[in-house]
């Protein structure tokens, strides 16, 4: 009788642990799908592997392609969040390619840019002639899309094929090709590489 009693004990313990178990992971789970909500619900929509191409119909030599691994959307507040971004500016003379590993745009006009920023610019030349590349390297980047102005207040280094620049702080202008840095300047310059720059003639 007593070890009826004993079993009975030890299985309605045994029931109630389990019972307590599976409440507890049912909390668990609802707690964490509530959060994820809430973060979800921070953003309008977002999505992955994305490509946005833009062209004019006012300036058709002119376009402009977005890539992203992931892109986040608050429509609130027009601002768009991106991991991994690439933007490829073509016109007839140049090609311009910013890079980062993070980016964040406000009305789709200004884009920033952070962590291992790359900016580099190539002429579209004839097929005659050697074209000459730019690469610009960053830790923060902020573009004007209307404007096509470029800023930033961090350290800025420039390579060309005929040497180096470095500084602090930077302004410049992707349609009128200037550009100014702000302090610390300094540079190396290679003349010998400008005088053996070929030009490929036709036969």
């Amino acid at each position: 009788m007593r070890l009826s009693r004993l079993r009975i004990l030890l299985l309605s313990l045994l029931l109630a642990t389990i019972s307590l178990w599976i409440t507890n992971q049912q909390s668990q789970s609802t707690v964490s799908e509530t959060n994820q909500q809430k973060t979800e619900l921070g953003y309008s929509w977002q999505a992955s592997q994305t490509i946005v191409w833009n062209i004019s119909p006012n300036e058709p030599n002119k376009q402009s392609v977005l890539q992203a691994k992931t892109v986040l959307y608050k429509e609130s507040e027009q601002r768009s969040e991106y991991q991994e971004p690439r933007i490829e500016l073509t016109d007839l003379e140049s090609t311009t390619t910013l890079t980062s590993d993070y980016g964040e745009s406000l009305d789709d006009k200004v884009f920033h840019f952070t962590n291992h920023v790359v900016m580099t610019q190539k002429e579209n030349l004839q097929p005659t002639q050697a074209a000459q590349q730019t690469t610009l390297k960053t830790q923060q980047l902020t573009y004007n899309l209307q404007t096509n102005e470029l800023t930033t207040d961090a350290k800025v280094v420039i390579t060309q094929y005929n040497g180096q620049t470095s500084g602090t702080g930077l302004k410049a202008n992707l349609k009128t090709s200037e550009l100014e840095l702000l302090s610390d300047v300094k540079g190396t310059y290679y003349p010998q590489q400008m005088q053996n720059t070929v030009q490929v003639k036709e036969p």
